[in-house]
């Protein structure tokens, strides 16, 4: 998807790329900081993916996204991410992060984060994951807190 492109661009695009393959759920953003800043290109993108049945998830990096708002202007099913938990590749840093994810998580009654597939990053997740019953929690896929999200 490109801003610029017209809605019925980024439409056809997203289109074909969801008929390569299934069994997702929802879909979300890597280095589209434009997009999710241009109302005009990236409702047509939320309202497709709507229509499927999908959430769109934004990962928290773009620091002017208004996916939230668009989202919740089209009834879009949408979930944003809080922490971003491997900035920073050390065993240290992911996991003074998971520390701040289950903080906004108490805070919120839920929350999301977003991590890429790092040795580090899946080894530490791993560790962490076994401890969160002992502390109240239960790790979910973004699906299951989706429509908490909806506006």
């Amino acid at each position: 998807m490109r801003t610029g492109n017209g809605s019925g661009a980024n439409a056809e695009r997203l289109n074909w790329a969801l008929t390569r393959f299934t069994g997702y759920a929802g879909v979300t953003n890597l280095l589209g900081d434009r997009l999710l800043s241009d109302t005009d290109s990236l409702a047509p993108v939320l309202t497709t993916l709507a229509r499927r049945g999908l959430y769109f998830y934004d990962g928290g990096n773009a620091s002017q996204s208004i996916a939230p708002q668009a989202a919740g202007s089209l009834a879009a099913p949408f979930a944003r991410g809080v922490v971003n938990i491997d900035t920073i590749q050390t065993a240290l840093e992911i996991d003074r992060r998971l520390s701040e994810l289950e903080n906004a998580a108490r805070e919120h009654g839920s929350a999301v984060g977003t991590a890429f597939l790092y040795p580090v990053s899946i080894e530490r997740i791993a560790q962490w994951a076994k401890t969160l019953q002992s502390r109240g929690f239960v790790l979910v896929p973004v699906s299951a807190i989706v429509s908490e999200q909806k506006h």
